[in-house]
């Protein structure tokens, strides 16, 4: 062995010419072999004895220790603790303690947490940055527990008993969660008492895909899942022997297609029989209405009333479908612009129709206030007017089933992009320090 002390060896010994023998490296405890000195790694190993040979295992301590060294920027300050040697990888906690008359203001690398905890993946030297508290004035530290998914505001110095405002602002794909005191309010108002240091805790935001097949005897769907913000992911639908593919629910036809998630997605995947045309029809929103065939026998067929329309048909035949609206909603037109109702075509092809619905009910807000949020209906961007001496407010937008779809901070006079909802009515919400306005919006 290179070191007696790290391990043994077996295997030494006077053997006949052209024995084959075995040799091992026993290594102790806190160490782990390495290689024989002709480079070989295998052990235990066999070997020919066709010579007097030597071999030699090499050994070495089990885990690489790396030096964490934690000093402060003046040593009148304040006080570190968190320097030693640690094993790669190991997750430690290390902090500064300002003495009387001064403040911890950051770490060298610009971090403000304190304490901190930092995994350990090599040598490493922190640097405590103190300095001199201002008589009266306390400091309000903020950070976020990862820089790639937001930003925090509202670091600085206060007097004592100021309001400050701090606040949290994610990245696009992210929200905000809470403080590492537990509190969920962003912006949020605290009254400054002593030095104080708070982390924004964000996370990605995830979206389902929901795919399904409109018969699984015919073919299967692949790609349904949960997903983070912004990812690019590809479904596909495979059709079994004897169907053929028509198309997707919202008439794209590539069996492989790649979407970008914005939202909670659904798609059913039509499949027909090879020598057969599937027509296919649903509303857009099935809350607002359905769609069914304009004779008896369709109406009749429609399987446990299901707001879609689905039936294959021998080509050239005459096929007619009609949109139903329900209570407060009426028919406005199909996806293709046609504003026949009920429709009558002959089928020449696979076709894929969607009924689009409107609410008839007049749009109110449910409170009023200073604050103003327009254009209502609204295509691309809602605007938020906030009231005078306002800087900040907290944008949400809900769905018709309070699900949280946009949540960021806003100023006076900004835009915020709806683009990518699809239309319908939703329950917005601004909030400010000193009040709140709710409202429903119609997204067309």
């Amino acid at each position: 062995a290179n070191n007696i002390n790290m391990g043994s060896v077996t295997g030494n010994g006077n053997y006949t010419a052209n024995t084959t023998i075995t040799i091992s490296a026993i290594a102790n405890s806190g160490y782990r072999f390495v290689q024989w000195n002709d480079g070989n790694t295998d052990n235990p190993r066999t070997v020919t004895v066709t010579q007097d040979t030597a071999f030699t295992a090499e050994f070495t301590v089990s885990q690489t220790l790396f030096y964490v060294f934690v000093t402060a920027n003046q040593t009148g300050m304040g006080t570190v603790f968190g320097s030693g040697d640690y094993a790669k990888d190991t997750t430690i906690t290390i902090g500064a303690i300002a003495n009387s008359n001064y403040r911890f203001v950051q770490w060298n690398d610009g971090i403000t947490q304190n304490p901190r905890t930092i995994k350990v993946t090599q040598d490493s030297i922190f640097t405590a940055e103190f300095a001199v508290a201002t008589p009266g004035m306390y400091h309000v530290s903020l950070t976020v527990n990862s820089a790639t998914m937001g930003s925090v505001a509202g670091s600085g110095d206060y007097g004592v008993n100021t309001i400050a405002t701090i606040g949290a602002i994610a990245n696009t794909g992210y929200r905000f969660v809470q403080w590492n005191d537990g509190n969920t309010e962003n912006p949020r108002a605290i009254t400054v008492t002593q030095d104080t240091s708070f982390i924004a805790t964000l996370e990605p935001i995830i979206y389902n895909v929901s795919l399904n097949s409109n018969d699984t005897v015919r073919g299967i769907t692949n790609g349904s899942g949960d997903y983070v913000a912004f990812s690019v992911v590809t479904i596909t639908a495979t059709p079994n022997a004897g169907y053929r593919f028509v198309g997707w629910s919202d008439n794209n036809k590539d069996s492989m297609r790649a979407i970008t998630i914005t939202q909670n997605l659904a798609f059913v995947a039509i499949f027909g029989i090879e020598d057969m045309y599937y027509v296919y029809a649903a509303p857009q929103n099935s809350t607002m209405g359905n769609v069914t065939g304009s004779d008896d026998y369709h109406k009749r067929n429609n399987a446990e009333n299901s707001p879609i329309f689905k039936r294959e048909y021998a080509a050239n035949s005459i096929a007619s479908i009609v949109a139903t609206p329900n209570a407060d909603y009426r028919f406005v037109q199909w996806d293709d612009g046609n504003t026949d109702n009920p429709r009558e075509f002959t089928v020449t092809g696979d076709s894929i129709f969607t009924a689009i619905f409107e609410s008839t009910v007049g749009i109110t807000n449910i409170s009023s206030s200073a604050i103003s949020v327009y254009p209502n209906p609204v295509t691309d961007n809602i605007h938020i007017v906030l009231p005078e001496n306002v800087v900040h407010a907290v944008f949400t937008l809900y769905d018709m089933q309070g699900k949280v779809l946009i949540r960021k901070e806003v100023s006076d006079r900004d835009a915020v992009s709806v683009s990518n909802l699809a239309n319908g009515i939703y329950i917005y919400n601004v909030g400010t320090e000193k009040e709140k306005r709710q409202g429903k919006i119609v997204k067309q």
